[in-house]
């Protein structure tokens, strides 16, 4: 009779279990376009960061916008590290093989060339909602070092449709706006490279 009971203590366990965690990180989906960009001769030298985010987006869960004035965050569905880093990291990344450039340092890490150019960005909105669509908004400026008066500065924004059932989508969709987002970057770089 006890070995019953616990057989259907343990059964009612297992049938209760909660769904395992999945964890996304983005992806750097650039490829190289045009010519190395040069500055002095050499690859043009980035820092990628930093960036401010929203604090309902500093956090691990991934998070869908339910409402105007609403955000849900998936318990079950997760970033693998901080969405700040992996952005900057993912930009960093893109930037790389866009400009043709090894020299490409990611803030907080303390790059070991002389830096040409700082990127920052102000990130106002990087979710989905509940049909599946991604938003990125993101203002962001092209700083050259030594030269306060000439500051680049851009405003991005842009969506990405996705299945809202499919997270993998989802993310993917994240990862498509980051690349197009470096995109408008590399190209500002690009023309302040050749003014110099």
């Amino acid at each position: 009779m006890t070995s019953m009971l616990c057989a259907l203590i343990s059964a009612a366990g297992c049938a209760s279990r909660s769904p395992d965690v999945s964890f996304y990180t983005l992806t750097p989906e650039a490829t190289a376009t045009g010519d190395a960009v040069q500055v002095g001769g050499k690859p043009v030298a980035v820092i990628v960061g930093p960036a401010d985010f929203p604090k309902a987006l500093r956090r691990a869960q991934l998070a869908t916008r339910s409402g105007p004035n609403k955000i849900e965050f998936d318990q079950f569905n997760r970033w693998a590290g901080s969405l700040e880093s992996d952005f900057l990291g993912a930009v960093g990344a893109n930037l790389s093989a866009l400009l043709a450039s090894n020299r490409i340092a990611v803030y907080p890490n303390i790059p070991v060339f002389a830096v040409d150019y700082q990127v920052s960005f102000e990130v106002q909105r990087f979710d989905s909602d509940t049909n599946g669509t991604v938003t990125l908004i993101s203002r962001w400026t092209v700083q050259p070092t030594g030269d306060t008066a000439q500051v680049y500065v851009g405003q991005f924004s842009d969506t990405r449709a996705a299945a809202a059932d499919d997270r993998s989508a989802v993310v993917a969709a994240h990862s498509d706006l980051v690349a197009a987002l470096s995109q408008d970057i590399a190209d500002q770089i690009r023309q302040a490279a050749a003014g110099r």
